[in-house]
């Protein structure tokens, strides 16, 4: 349709990627951490939930594509927008804090341009940012290309032609 074509079309704002995930802990913040190692790449995770959990996803990414020994480099990683302690969706997780998403402050960091940017998503495409703001809401309004991982299991198949059906309906294009 038009508008499949049009999104492919559609130059991003920045050079950059949105990774996305057929659900949670699919492994979306390991294949952030090596677009950001290849590509040199800087990194910003919009909302995290659950780093009471573990480390969180920033500080993941920033050692992984960081490195290690002479070949270790400092990783430009930008602050989320919005944490949150719960492993919950982002909208419960700042719900269940008193605190409420606004949208205004979700806008892709703009600071040196000439890099790429990976974006990663928290959870699926179809997890709640608001009452009327899904993740893919936040991919198709920024207009980057979408990476979908998935796992390798049971239900693979139908999760990732879900997923790939939701980025198609919305125009969005994907890039893996």
């Amino acid at each position: 349709t038009w508008a499949l074509a049009y999104g492919c079309f559609r130059r991003p704002p920045r050079p950059g990627v949105f990774v996305t995930g057929t659900d949670t802990g699919v492994g979306k913040t390991l294949v952030s951490a090596c677009l950001v190692r290849r590509w040199q790449a800087q990194y910003w995770q919009p909302l995290q939930s659950g780093p009471a959990d573990d480390e969180g996803d920033t500080p993941t990414v920033a050692r992984l594509a960081g490195g290690e020994g002479a070949d270790a480099r400092a990783v430009r990683c930008f602050p989320p927008a919005g944490a949150y302690q719960a492993s919950l969706s982002p909208e419960a997780a700042a719900r269940a804090e008193g605190v409420a998403i606004n949208p205004v402050h979700l806008c892709l960091p703009m600071e040196q341009p000439e890099y790429p940017l990976v974006v990663e998503g928290a959870g699926g495409l179809m997890v709640p940012v608001t009452d009327d703001l899904m993740m893919v809401d936040l991919a198709r309004l920024w207009g980057l290309p979408v990476v979908l991982v998935a796992r390798s299991g049971m239900g693979t198949l139908n999760h990732t032609l879900l997923g790939l059906e939701a980025l198609r309906a919305r125009g969005i294009a994907v890039a893996g």
